[in-house]
């Protein structure tokens, strides 16, 4: 059993560490429905406009609540690339030899956070049993650390500056395969493909980009 002197999991993290503001928020948000389900009118009659206004408003309710978790986990995130919070972690694959070891706060600029399981993932490096502990505190797996302290992680090549998909096509992978690593696709791309669209119009305004509607067709399990 890990003490908390070692650092908690990332999920435990989240909750210890992040904006408390945002995690208000979310708590306090409510949950809706990830679901969409329409009434024909046709053949339902009046009861079909109440059922799709009351699931259209669920489905934003859960839109809404998914946001706040994501600039949450974002928040996180940012705390451990400026060396306020420190992590540690094995490498995958897990072999007899393995040792935990503290992350370099420059490889949070690739990876990405998977809060169930505690685990991250980018730039071909996935690391597991993630720890995260204040800077400055003394734990089992070192000594305390000052924000601008920067320890490695064996053989793992980490750039300061992340490489920017140069087509809109490479960028909808990649928060694809961001979201993926840290188990923030529903499985529902009615809703992803939304959540993408709006996440990526948001953070790069001047990309055109295809509508949800149309990455959804692509990208998602099934036709739109």
């Amino acid at each position: 059993m890990v003490d908390d002197e070692d650092g908690v999991p990332l999920r435990e993290a989240l909750e210890r560490y992040a904006d408390p503001e945002l995690l208000r928020a979310f708590r306090e948000a409510p949950a809706g429905s990830s679901r969409v389900s329409y009434l024909s009118s046709w053949i339902h009659g009046a009861d079909a406009s109440a059922h799709n206004a009351r699931s259209r408003q669920l489905h934003g309710q859960s839109q809404q609540r998914q946001r706040l978790l994501d600039r949450a986990i974002d928040d996180l995130v940012q705390r451990l690339r400026s060396g306020e919070l420190i992590a540690t972690g094995m490498r995958k694959p897990i072999e007899l030899t393995s040792t935990r070891t503290r992350l370099q706060r420059e490889l949070w600029r690739v990876l990405k956070p998977n809060i169930r399981n505690s685990s991250a993932s980018g730039g071909g490096l996935t690391v597991l049993d993630i720890l995260v502990r204040p800077a400055g505190s003394t734990g089992a797996y070192g000594d305390a650390e000052s924000p601008n302290s920067t320890p490695t992680l064996p053989d793992v090549d980490a750039p300061r500056q992340p490489v920017r998909p140069s087509t809109a096509s490479e960028l909808i992978r990649a928060e694809i395969q961001r979201r993926s690593s840290a188990g923030l696709l529903t499985g529902n791309w009615y809703r992803d493909a939304q959540e993408i669209h709006r996440h990526l119009t948001t953070t790069d305004s001047k990309r055109k980009l295809p509508q949800w509607t149309s990455i959804k067709r692509r990208y998602g399990n099934s036709p739109f």
